[in-house]
């Protein structure tokens, strides 16, 4: 039987300095670098510009061990981060410190919100049995 899991970090950054100035076409490629330079594997982003009132953005990044997502809001000064990434084959923690120092120096936040959730799971293959006549289920290792 083997040990894994997850990780899913949420950060919420506050009255950043650098927020209206993040929404330039640039955005996009600094987001990636960041990803790329942390050591994660950065595979493919979306990116959508909302149009209107305080015109934020949010970005999603597909990367080799799960994914990012960032959502602005300038006109509150506040963006909203969420990482999940996956420690089946190594642990990426160290790479995930260094993705959110990375964002920090971007968007310069007075003040953040951090969560961390760790999902365990098992990882081997089941067999279920269903016994009508009982009513009852069986599980044992394939």
């Amino acid at each position: 039987m083997k040990q894994s899991g997850s990780v899913d970090q949420a950060f919420d950054f506050f009255n950043c300095e650098n927020i209206d100035a993040l929404v330039q076409s640039t955005i996009r490629q600094k987001l990636e670098r960041c990803i790329q330079e942390s050591g994660f594997t950065f595979i493919e982003s979306v990116f959508h510009k909302f149009k209107g009132f305080g015109e934020g953005y949010s970005f999603l990044a597909i990367i080799g061990e799960s994914h990012v997502a960032i959502h602005t809001w300038p006109e509150k000064g506040a963006a909203e981060i969420t990482l999940h990434y996956c420690d089946f084959s190594r642990n990426n923690g160290e790479k995930a410190e260094e993705l959110i120092k990375l964002y920090k120096e971007i968007f310069r936040p007075a003040r953040i919100s951090a969560y961390k959730t760790r999902i365990r799971c098992v990882v081997e293959p089941i067999q279920t049995t269903w016994n009508k006549k009982r009513q009852t289920m069986k599980k044992s290792l394939a």
